[in-house]
């Protein structure tokens, strides 16, 4: 049944379907991240230099760290973007 032949929504804002789906999709890039990172940890590891192999870690880590954050932050990023276009669009 359809939201006009009802007349309201038949699920909460708080719950919507979309807000599931962004965390799943957060989730899922996380794990995504969570099972490749032992394999670029041990290429680190795997540096003969001693100085090369403490910036591969730093390097590593500050990735690791953007990753998460853009994980994180991409459906806020996503809504700011949707209101920017919807108020370009208004007329007034």
């Amino acid at each position: 049944m359809y939201l006009s032949e009802r007349g309201y929504p038949t699920i909460a804002p708080e719950g919507s379907l979309e807000e599931q789906a962004e965390d799943f999709a957060t989730a899922c890039r996380i794990k995504a991240a969570e099972r490749e990172l032992p394999v670029f940890i041990e290429i680190a590891m795997n540096v003969e230099n001693k100085w090369t192999r403490y910036l591969a870690y730093v390097f590593l880590a500050i990735f690791a760290t953007a990753y998460f954050f853009s994980c994180v932050l991409t459906p806020q990023m996503e809504e700011i973007l949707a209101e920017a276009r919807r108020q370009r669009y208004v007329r007034t």
